[in-house]
């Protein structure tokens, strides 16, 4: 019977077209199909209302100027209750009207004429507004149950996504903030100011784990006047780094073998959440943290779920410089075999991007440029072409000349590539170099950029990018040597980079015993 019921949903569902609303990407999108399927199937326009945390209220997400209803709004309570098509001209809801004439003044002016609450378990995640002068048929009454009956958990997940998105976006700026602090000292002063936002608590104590004593060093706090230091058994929060597991109490009074515990740390009343800072078994020490009276409410799965990924990040930052390089490690690689893979299609341009990155890294280290800086060439030198992607492979291979229209084409790769860059954000300052590749500091290249417009470094990428196809056998010619190369080159100095960038370069190659001492080229 139930597997029935569950494909005459399926059928339904075809029916009315509402399976299309199972393929949204989000609560906006979820909002446009669903006025879209009210069109076509009772050709009524519609409004939704969605909860939005933030506000704390019921907002129609694609038109800010739309009214935003709270949650205290009579209305809202009476569409919870009923949890049934409504009528705006039903007795009852014109009182409920009478009593918010903002709400009055909005339905009368976009002529809303029916709602369709979208009820989970006993909770409004929305409703929507359906607008027209006339009645329903009874057919179009059906159709607003199944809508309803879809919305329902649609509606829900999509409220979820959003919720962790928000929590994504929190976490990303938690991260991004606390990655800027130079010392662990400077983590520690800045955690609960970071925290607070995304983990509302009364109270809180960071404690440090001392190895070398076997105790918790308590380093910062919120709400708390004193606190010791704890050998790495006493306390809840001793206890806590000893199981190496976190630990969520709604209410410690009540849990007797804690309540001996809880004595050597007093502010872990009420409400308490603790998270161990280990990372292959090492102990970086602990975070507790507490609610009082209600206060913020009692903790969550939730809750955990969030603390142990901040207990993670912050594991991560006070984690030693290698952890970090070998993530940046694992990104270049992962790039650099995407690069490679695109290249692979044509011998000749065959190890294009290794080679740029090479000269770029020997250009920029004898330049004494930032490690970011660096960083940040060594990823343009391996995708300046990456934008290539969007362009016609007949063009990319072509032996012969290319024609002006071809020309015009092939111009837009370092946009398309500053395009496919946008989504990541660690590639922001790469992508600028990306996008400028093909400028010249007298304004002569693809997008008339002078010098000063565009980042001074771009020339480094440019001047490698130019020497390896000189030095690299084309369908059109063959390879220059390294010193021949130099001199077409230097012809360029002042007009698409500058001295320094191409004496950079000579010195470099001199250094490593590629160009003969006694050939003069700069």
């Amino acid at each position: 019977m139930a597997n029935h019921g569950y494909l005459s949903r399926l059928a339904l569902g075809e029916m009315y077209g509402l399976d299309t609303l199972a393929g949204f990407r989000d609560v906006l999108h979820l909002s446009q199909l669903t006025r879209q399927v009210i069109k076509e199937q009772i050709q009524r326009e519609a409004q939704l209302f969605f909860w939005v945390d933030h506000l704390e209220m019921y907002r129609n997400w694609e038109r800010e100027d739309v009214i935003a209803i709270p949650r205290e709004n009579p209305l809202i309570t009476y569409m919870v209750l009923e949890n049934r098509l409504i009528s705006t001209r039903e007795i009852r809801v014109k009182a409920l009207c009478d009593e918010a004439p903002e709400l009055k003044l909005f339905f009368d002016s976009e002529r809303i004429s029916y709602l369709i609450p979208v009820v989970f378990h006993y909770t409004l995640l929305g409703f929507v507004a359906l607008m027209g002068d006339y009645g329903l048929s009874s057919e179009e009454r059906q159709f607003c149950r199944y809508l309803k009956d879809h919305l329902r958990q649609y509606v829900y997940t999509g409220l979820l996504m959003e919720r962790r998105l928000q929590e994504m976006l929190g976490l990303n700026y938690f991260t991004k903030e606390l990655s800027l602090c130079v010392t662990p000292e400077e983590v520690y002063q800045r955690f609960f100011e970071l925290v607070r936002p995304l983990l509302p608590v009364s109270a809180g104590v960071f404690y440090r784990y001392d190895e070398f004593r076997s105790m918790l060093v308590p380093v910062s706090r919120y709400g708390v006047e004193d606190v010791k230091e704890l050998s790495k058994n006493e306390g809840i929060s001793g206890f806590v780094l000893e199981k190496q597991k976190p630990l969520l109490v709604n209410d410690v009074i009540h849990q007797p073998f804690l309540v001996e515990r809880q004595k050597e740390e007093g502010f872990l009343r009420g409400a308490v959440l603790i998270l161990p800072l280990i990372q292959d078994e090492k102990r970086w020490g602990v975070i507790a943290f507490a609610r009082y009276n209600g206060e913020y409410g009692v903790f969550s799965s939730d809750h955990l779920y969030l603390g142990r990924i901040l207990a993670q990040i912050v594991v991560t930052v006070l984690a030693s410089k290698v952890y970090y390089e070998r993530l940046e490690h694992n990104y270049f690689d992962t790039i650099r075999a995407l690069t490679t893979a695109l290249e692979a299609k044509d011998s000749y341009t065959r190890g294009h991007s290794e080679r740029v990155l090479e000269y770029v890294t020997w250009i920029a280290e004898e330049m004494e440029l930032s490690k970011t800086t660096l960083r940040n060439l060594q990823f343009a030198a391996v995708l300046h072409d990456i934008g290539k992607i969007g362009i016609d492979e007949y063009i990319i291979r072509k032996n012969g000349k290319l024609t002006e229209e071809e020309f015009d084409q092939i111009k837009h790769h370092p946009e398309i590539g500053d395009h496919i860059l946008a989504s990541v954000d660690f590639l922001k300052e790469a992508r600028e170099y990306v996008h400028y590749h093909h400028e010249k500091l007298d304004g002569s290249g693809y997008y008339g950029k002078h010098v000063g417009e565009f980042p001074w470094e771009t020339t480094i990428v440019v001047l490698a990018d130019m020497f390896d196809a000189l030095t690299s056998d084309r369908p059109y010619r063959k390879a220059l040597a390294y010193d021949e190369a130099l001199v077409l080159l230097k012809e360029e100095i002042g007009i698409t980079f500058d001295q320094r960038v191409y004496q950079a370069l000579v010195q470099a190659l001199k250094k490593r015993h590629l160009l003969p001492k006694d050939v003069a080229v700069s």
